[in-house]
């Protein structure tokens, strides 16, 4: 199956590539067609001046700079297009290697990471080589956000990892929507601050546009002085009158600077960004989709018979030319249009008529842009399956679990089996055998099943609950911690919030390893009677056989499991299966006498 999905999208490099030198050579003739179209208006008005034909020189320049301007548009365009099929390129090149097991090319969510955090730590939820790593296709920053948190805080609740498997099963079959979606992502690399401007700009005091006067006096005076211009340069109106009404509209228009500063400050440079976000809305916007969650997301991007793309993109373009009435031409602009002015009363106008929906937006844009994340390690990994959520007692049932980061062909897959709670299952086994492999086995695929995603199993069946970990403690310096400390911190925060009710599923590698053996047995046993007064359920793994014993103590709640391994020709063998009872065999002495330590 892995073979088949890197042939296809090896077949689609082919297909870009082609698209892409196909493209490149039109953009090539194209700008010496441009070339050809200057040199050409500036010969044909040279020609005019030299032949007294003064007004006809202003229409020809016109009429040739128009055609000019329309050509450096439809340039633009071809290289929009050109880098659009080179995403494309980049983003099959990247799921070939990801595939094969290379994942550093993603973002990796580092930013995201919380030392004190329930799980995230433990399990290598965030950072690199990471859950998040290998999950993460977002190309947007409210996607990559979304996604994140989805890892972080996911859902309890059974509708909503329905809605999002059945988004996430539709999204997985429009492998073009999705790549369309994350190339046009990454024409911009936006940052969040790009999105928080664009939101402060929204809370500004309008200015101008609540003014009826200022809609009559920039349609009224520029036609005005256009006409004026106009019956100087053929000569009816004599002299230099025509002139004076530029001067008196650029006069205007700088009477307006302070609030032209104040109004553009926030929002300057973000025509890219805009653009960006409207490309991808219009996606969203043009798709067939099925799936409620999706159609819901859809609705959202309608304002007053409009769409969300629509509106970005005039955004996007009144920005744009506010940039060009503050350029060195800009002075003409102003002059003959007041284009600045003309600008800034359509961005209040926009303003005032949008700025209630454009968080939306952003919502719509970051769900489906992590909803495709989901989609694609469904697409990537059919042998995956979507878990059933149980509504019922708590159960945590899977064959077949293994952990998604390991080698498919080097991972050893074992099952899970939990059914209520007040159930610990504690886990022994030597150095290297796979306990804490295990443990983080179940612990990921738990959060992505609750994230919505699919999981690394043959089936998965269980009921959403809170995770909490200790795994991988530290130390502080800096908060004048002890590793034992921060440990038994640790562990009261499990104890305090099943003390409160909460149910919770626990996982512990090695508890109070920290101290020395005996006090370790003696805290150890301690804390897993009052995991079992309290109801606790999940998994505890040690080194320490004793603790054994507490499943004869406590058969209705604890059961010992393991994993074994065998000393074959004076060399180790683990086979890293989950076995029910104790380990029998231990291989630190053995592995010190391998290393030449004297034992």
């Amino acid at each position: 199956m892995k073979t088949e999905i890197i042939a296809l999208y090896q077949t689609r490099i082919q297909e870009f590539t082609l698209a892409f030198n196909r493209q490149k050579n039109q953009i090539n003739w194209l700008a010496f067609f441009r070339l050809l179209e200057f040199i050409g208006g500036v010969l044909a008005v040279y020609w005019a001046v030299q032949a007294g034909l003064y007004g006809w020189a202003w229409v020809i320049g016109a009429g040739f700079g128009v055609f000019f301007l329309y050509l450096v548009k439809i340039h633009s365009e071809q290289k929009a297009r050109l880098r659009h099929l080179e995403n494309l390129l980049i983003i099959n090149q990247h799921e070939i290697a990801a595939l094969n097991g290379k994942i550093s090319q993603f973002a990796d969510g580092k930013e995201f990471i919380e030392p004190e955090h329930p799980y995230a730590y433990d399990l290598d939820i965030l950072g690199e080589q990471s859950i998040f790593q290998f999950l993460n296709r977002t190309s947007t920053i409210v996607g990559k956000n979304r996604l994140a948190e989805w890892l972080k805080n996911p859902s309890l609740d059974k509708n909503e990892i329905i809605s999002r498997q059945a988004a996430g099963r539709e999204l997985s079959e429009k492998l073009d929507f999705r790549q369309n979606f994350g190339a046009y992502g990454q024409t911009f690399q936006e940052t969040l601050q790009d999105k928080t401007d664009l939101l402060a700009w929204l809370q500004l005091p309008v200015t101008i546009a609540n003014r009826p006067i200022y809609f009559w006096i920039l349609w009224i005076s520029p036609l005005i002085t256009l006409t004026i211009f106009t019956l100087n340069v053929w000569e009816i109106i004599p002299g230099n009158w025509g002139f004076l009404p530029l001067i008196l509209q650029l006069g205007f228009v700088s009477l307006h600077l302070k609030t032209l500063m104040l109004k553009t400050e926030k929002i300057s440079q973000k025509a890219k960004f805009l653009k960006k976000y409207a490309q991808i809305l219009q996606g969203i916007e043009n798709e067939q989709f099925s799936s409620v969650r999706l159609l819901a997301e859809q609705q959202h991007l309608l304002h007053a018979q409009k769409t969300a793309s629509r509106h970005l993109s005039e955004l996007a373009n009144i920005i744009y030319n506010l940039e060009n009435g503050a350029s060195a031409g800009g002075i003409i602009f102003n002059g003959f249009f007041m284009w600045s002015l003309q600008y800034l009363y359509r961005l209040e106008k926009w303003q005032l008529n949008l700025k209630s929906d454009v968080e939306q937006w952003f919502v719509a844009i970051g769900e489906v842009d992590a909803l495709a994340s989901l989609a694609n390690l469904a697409y990537n990994h059919p042998e995956y399956t979507y878990p059933e959520v149980s509504p019922s007692e708590f159960k945590l049932l899977a064959q077949g679990l293994g952990h998604p980061l390991l080698n498919p062909q080097a991972r050893v897959d074992n099952p899970v089996n939990f059914y209520g709670l007040g159930q610990l299952k504690v886990i022994t086994g030597a150095n290297m055998a796979g306990k804490s492999t295990y443990l983080r086995t179940v612990g990921v695929n738990l959060i992505l099943a609750m994230t919505g995603a699919v999981v690394c199993a043959q089936s998965f069946d269980f009921q959403p609950i809170p995770i909490y970990t200790s795994m991988r403690t530290k130390d502080s310096l800096q908060a004048n911690e002890s590793f034992f400390y921060a440990e038994l911190k640790r562990l009261k925060g499990l104890i305090d919030t099943l003390s409160q009710g909460q149910i919770i599923f626990i996982i512990l590698d090695e508890i109070l390893k920290g101290t020395n053996s005996a006090d370790q047995h003696t805290g150890s046993k301690a804390l897993i009677e009052q995991l079992v007064k309290l109801q606790g359920v999940g998994l505890i793994a040690t080194h320490d056989l004793s603790l054994g014993e507490l499943a004869n103590q406590y058969p209705q709640n604890i059961e010992n499991q393991c994993f074994e391994i065998e000393i074959e020709n004076d060399e180790l063998r683990f086979d890293y299966k989950l076995r029910q009872g104790l380990n029998q065999h231990l291989n630190a002495t053995f592995l010190m006498k391998k290393m030449g330590i004297t034992v």
